[in-house]
């Protein structure tokens, strides 16, 4: 007869399997490294039982005098994450960050930046302090990985939309990180980070003139045309792993005006066969990169205006808007089953068009005014957009207006 044992992690009762199994979590008993590692754990498996993360938030705070690198960025990162806002945990690990910050590495700052995404949790002058020592770091240091570039080149992307104070001290975080990479082993990357650095520069405006300088624009060019070369052959397997990374890319080579052939031909073919098994926010950013960049295919068209009829409740206004953008510039009985007499043209109504910003809006009039003229509702929806647009025009970049 097969013993029974009790499920344990880290030599605790499992937290991911407390409400079938009830007792203590013994939190009182964890050090830093473990309350981290369960922390992660936690968020990773969707565990929000609000007495796990009391308890949790608790027991950070009896350790924070004692907890160090990397274990504090780590408890801080899962705390962001999981959208967990205690004032008291967040004053006394801020004030802990900023204690320990010159003894950061790489790593370090690039959990820390992760857990940044959380706009909740960036009080006072930290996040600038953070990026401070991160040019500090890629300045005066040469042994930072290329894996731990690439992290903090995706953690940057994730602070958008970023204040204009900010938006300098990023870029030239980006610039420096550009350089850096420049110097490494790019084919030690995967290729889902391979995308989410591309994308990350190209967000950030630094693949024109306008968004940076001639030196940093060409470093960044650089580095995103060798990545894009070393993604050949491998968007098979990405789409099977992450598919609304095919997605990302097609977005990101889109507005980056990365026209490398062979790639857009791989990624068009690999997001045909995925379409099917990509989120409501995947299929929005493959129909607006791909019809942007003059790629989609009938079969494309086809794919994503069914995958999106299943996922239009989960569509923001972000998503709607590269859904109207790219869709309409589409086959009309296309355009007319997903967007206008369809659930894209629904949920925008539901949305309301006070909800989109200016960008936003000023892509939906651009897709109306690519639609074929045969299609139907165009006038009136284009309609709606110019008069709820005219008021807000001071919203719009200079590049914007002139498209």
């Amino acid at each position: 007869e097969r013993p029974v044992t009790p499920a344990t992690f880290f030599g605790f009762p499992d937290v991911t399997k407390q409400g079938l199994r009830g007792g203590s979590v013994y939190v009182e008993q964890m050090d830093a490294v473990t309350l981290a590692v369960l922390a992660d754990k936690c968020w990773k498996e969707g565990v929000v039982d609000p007495e796990i993360w009391t308890k949790f938030s608790l027991r950070a705070q009896i350790l924070a005098a004692r907890t160090h690198e990397p274990d504090l960025c780590y408890i801080f990162r899962a705390f962001a994450r999981m959208d967990w806002f205690d004032q008291n945990l967040l004053t006394t690990y801020l004030g802990r960050i900023h204690r320990r910050l010159h003894a950061f590495h790489l790593p370090d700052v690039a959990v820390l930046l992760e857990a940044f995404a959380n706009p909740r949790f960036r009080q006072s002058t930290y996040l600038q302090k953070t990026l401070l020592h991160l040019v500090l770091l890629l300045q005066h240091r040469d042994d930072a990985k290329v894996v731990d570039l690439a992290r903090c080149c995706a953690a940057l992307r994730a602070l958008q939309p970023l204040r204009a104070d900010l938006r300098r001290e990023v870029m030239e975080a980006l610039e420096l990180l550009a350089e850096a990479l420049l110097l490494r082993d790019l084919s030690d990357l995967t290729s889902s980070r391979c995308v989410l650095v591309i994308d990350s520069f190209v967000a950030a405006g630094l693949l024109n003139s306008e968004g940076a300088g001639a030196r940093s624009a060409n470093s960044s060019r650089d580095l995103c045309w060798t990545l894009v070369r070393e993604l050949r052959g491998k968007l098979r397997e990405l789409g099977r792993e992450r598919p609304d990374e095919l997605a990302t890319l097609a977005l990101a080579l889109a507005d980056g005006r990365l026209a490398h052939e062979e790639l857009w031909g791989e990624l068009v073919l690999n997001l045909e066969h995925e379409a099917y098994r990509l989120s409501g926010s995947g299929v929005c950013a493959a129909a607006w990169g791909t019809a942007k960049a003059k790629r989609c295919t009938r079969e494309l068209y086809d794919g994503l205006a069914k995958r999106i009829v299943d996922k239009h409740s989960d569509l923001s206004a972000t998503d709607c808007a590269r859904a109207i953008g790219g869709l309409l510039r589409g086959p009309p009985a296309i355009a007319e089953y997903a967007v206008l007499r369809g659930p894209v043209g629904k949920r925008t109504l539901e949305l309301g068009l006070s909800a989109f910003n200016g960008e936003e809006l000023a892509m939906v009039l651009g897709g109306l005014g690519r639609a074929s003229l045969d299609t139907w509702g165009v006038e009136v929806l284009a309609g709606a957009v110019v008069e709820e647009l005219h008021g807000r025009l001071e919203e719009l970049s200079a590049e914007t207006l002139c498209s």
